[in-house]
C-alpha cells in the first residue's frame, strides 16, 4: 500500500474532518456549532474505517495540525483552554464538475474546489428532479 506524504495525509484528514462536521449538522437539521476535541477524536476513531487502526495519539496529533489549517482558512475557531472547536458556519457540500471531488465548504470560504481550484461546483448530492 502506498504511504502518503505529510501534505497528502493532512489534506485527506481535513476532508474526513470536514465530512464529520457536515454529517453532524446534516443529521439533525440543527446547526451544531461547538464540538469537543475529545469527541472528535473518538468519532473519527470509532466511525471512520480509515482511522480505526490509528492510535489516539496519531489522531490527536494530526487533528491539531488540521484544526490549525482550518482556523487559518476561517472555517472554525479552536478554543484550546476549553478543549473545543467552534464552527464559524454550517458546511455546504459541493461536487467539482472538473475532478468530481466532494467539497464541504464553510459559507465564508471561496467557492472553489479544494483539490483542483475549479470554480465549477454543483450541489451534492444533486437535487432530486421534481416530476408531477
Amino acid at each position: 500500500m502506498k504511504r502518503l506524504n505529510d501534505k497528502q495525509r493532512l489534506f485527506e484528514f481535513e476532508w474526513y474532518l470536514r465530512d464529520l462536521f457536515f454529517r453532524a449538522n446534516n443529521r439533525s437539521g440543527e446547526f451544531y456549532k461547538i464540538f469537543e476535541i475529545r469527541n472528535i477524536i473518538k468519532t473519527l476513531n470509532e466511525n471512520y474505517l480509515k482511522y480505526k487502526t490509528w492510535n489516539i495519539n496519531e489522531i490527536s496529533d494530526t487533528l491539531s495540525s488540521v484544526l490549525s489549517i482550518l482556523q487559518k482558512k476561517g472555517v472554525l475557531v479552536v478554543r484550546p483552554s476549553h478543549e473545543i472547536v467552534e464552527l464559524n458556519s454550517k458546511l455546504d457540500r459541493r461536487q467539482c464538475s472538473n475532478c468530481y471531488y466532494i467539497n464541504c465548504l464553510g459559507s465564508d470560504e471561496p467557492k472553489v474546489c479544494l483539490r483542483c481550484s475549479s470554480e465549477k461546483l454543483v450541489e451534492f448530492p444533486p437535487p432530486k428532479s421534481r416530476t408531477g
